[in-house]
This record gives C-alpha cells, sequence and structure tokens, in this order.
C-alpha cells in the first residue's frame, strides 16, 4: 500500500476574495511505477483528445477554467472526483463544511450569508453520468481518492497572516504544509510521496518542512529552480516530498489546483451576489487587481455606510 498527496492554491494574486489552498490524498494498493495517469487512462486525461474523448478531464485549473465553457468543465471534474471519493454536497456552505475544517459557519462577514446553490455550470445528470465509470475505473486500477482537504483564507485571515509571516508567499507554504501535516496524520502507517506546485521563485523549502510537519531530520535530495525534493521520516514511515514547476502535471496536484479554483470561483458569485444586490449596475469582478480596484471604487459608499473596516475585504498584500 502506497499513500500520495497533491497540493495547489487559487487565487495567490487577487485583492479581493479568498486564498484557496488543498491537498488531496490517494491510496495505491501496489508500487506506482508509471504516474497515475497512465495508470488511469481509461477513464481520466491532463488533455481530451477531440470533443468524442469521454474521460474526465483532470488538469491544471488554469487549463479547465480557462478553455471554453470553463466553469462547467471545471465543476464536472471536480463534482464526480470528488463524489467518486465520497464527498457529494448541494451548496458552496455544504461543500466547505464537508472539506474546509476551519470554515466558521458564523462569520461576520454578511457577504458569507448569500448562498450559493451547487452545481451552478453542469448539470446534474452530466454530473451523475461521470461519477459511475470514474469508480468503476479507479477500482479496476487500485487507485482511491481518500480525503480533501482545503482552506479558505480570506481577506482578514489573509491580511493577518501577511502581518505574522511578512510576506503572502510564506503564508501560502505554511498553509500548505500544515495541510499535509493534516493529511499525514488521516493516512495510514504507509509511505508517502507528496506533489507540490512550486510557491514562486523559492527553491529551498527544508526549514518550513521541519517547522511544520517533520519531528526529525529532513534530508535535502535536490534543490534547483525546476524541482526541490526533500525525504524525511514520519513514525515509521518515509516520506518524499516535491516542489515542482509545474506541479500540476501529477494528477493528486491537478485535482488539488481544480477543488481551489473551484472553490474560490463559487466563493466569489456569493461575493459578487452580495454586492450586486446593494449596487445598481455593479459588474462582478474575479478581484485580480486592476478590475477590484475598479469594484473598489464602486462599493467603497455601501461599505462606508456599513462601517465595514476596509481590513475585512480587501486584501493589503
Amino acid at each position: 500500500m502506497h499513500y500520495l498527496i497533491g497540493t495547489d492554491e487559487a487565487g495567490y494574486g487577487p485583492n479581493l476574495g479568498p486564498l484557496v489552498v488543498t491537498a488531496t490524498l490517494w491510496r495505491v494498493e501496489d508500487p506506482l511505477r508509471e504516474c497515475l495517469y497512465e495508470r488511469l487512462k481509461k477513464v481520466v486525461t491532463a488533455a481530451p483528445e477531440g470533443r468524442n474523448d469521454r474521460r474526465l478531464w483532470l488538469s491544471d485549473s488554469k487549463k479547465v477554467h480557462g478553455a471554453t465553457d470553463g466553469l462547467r468543465r471545471l465543476e464536472l471534474g471536480v463534482s464526480a472526483a470528488l463524489r467518486a471519493g465520497g464527498i457529494a454536497w448541494s451548496s458552496l456552505r455544504d461543500l466547505l463544511t464537508k472539506i474546509e475544517s476551519t470554515f466558521d459557519d458564523a462569520r461576520r462577514e454578511p457577504w458569507h450569508a448569500t448562498e450559493v446553490s451547487l452545481p451552478c455550470a453542469c448539470a446534474a445528470p452530466e454530473i451523475d453520468a461521470a461519477v459511475e465509470p470514474l469508480i468503476a475505473g479507479l477500482a479496476e486500477a487500485g487507485v482511491a481518492l481518500v480525503a480533501v482537504r482545503c482552506r479558505c483564507i480570506f481577506p482578514p485571515e489573509f491580511n493577518d497572516g501577511c502581518d505574522r509571516y511578512g510576506n503572502k508567499a510564506t503564508l501560502l507554504t505554511a498553509t500548505t504544509l500544515r495541510l499535509v501535516r493534516e493529511l499525514l496524520d488521516v493516512a495510514p502507517d504507509a509511505d508517502v510521496d507528496v506533489a507540490c506546485d512550486k510557491h514562486g521563485g523559492r527553491n529551498s523549502y527544508a526549514a518550513a518542512i521541519q517547522e511544520f510537519i517533520a519531528a526529525g531530520l529532513v534530508q535535502t535530495l535536490d534543490e534547483s529552480r525546476a524541482v526541490s525534493r526533500y525525504r524525511f521520516a514520519d513514525g515509521e514511515r518515509r516520506v518524499e516530498m516535491g516542489f515542482r514547476v509545474g506541479g500540476e502535471s501529477h494528477l493528486p496536484t491537478a485535482l488539488a489546483s481544480m477543488v481551489s479554483k473551484y472553490v474560490r470561483e463559487t466563493a466569489m458569485q456569493a461575493w459578487n451576489g452580495y454586492w450586486g444586490a446593494l449596487v445598481p449596475n455593479l459588474r462582478p469582478t474575479a478581484g485580480y487587481p486592476e478590475d477590484a480596484r475598479r469594484y473598489r471604487g464602486e462599493i467603497a459608499a455601501v461599505a462606508a455606510a456599513q462601517s465595514l473596516d476596509e481590513r475585512a475585504w480587501w486584501r493589503l498584500r
């Protein structure tokens, strides 16, 4: 028995909405001598081969969401994969209560009360049709999606975290490694390989692994622009952890990327729904800097009238 963990984020650069970090945990029944995409090639693809390719598209969220009808494709992939792992939901709040253990159901910010029913872009029968073959394909390949964990770092926590760590890059690394630790605690006592997308231009992660995950020695195997790899003992098991440029080429990381993007997109629907009901003719925003500044100006008067501290909804870094 062997376990794989993949991590990735969405929303690192925006001024509005959450930074979302996700980790996925997979079990492989026998040694994995090929990549997981190859093991699951009957039912999963990183790059569809034409319109008639019926396999589930699980890839870097930028590729999936950036395609024609991207939100539908993103929702289909995330919904089918997580349902195959035993996770189902009917709304954003329902999803977060299942995968985001720190989400506070009584958050003070009023936009969190705006409910987003899901699915929102993909028809439920299409999702249903994708789940059964995926479950069968996973079973045939001796693979299982065991757990998914997510952290939504909304602006108040984001700003506080940047103050604490000095920058958002270290906040991202700390959040990612805490999620890995959480999944290591879920996984039985067997060897684990962890695949992460690199965090910006950072090449050294040994000290952070020591702080947030490992109780003992962290061995550095490689540190370069392309990949940084480490090995350490976690009880009786061996853990190998790699941070790679283009880490989404690993299926566990690709699904983490898609879940992060899906959660962020639906969280922005709640945000836009709240403010759109208060400000006439307000165009929705994805929260990225240039358009976020336009949006901030258009909601400023209403936010001031509600005595909302800008730090509670505007990311300062």
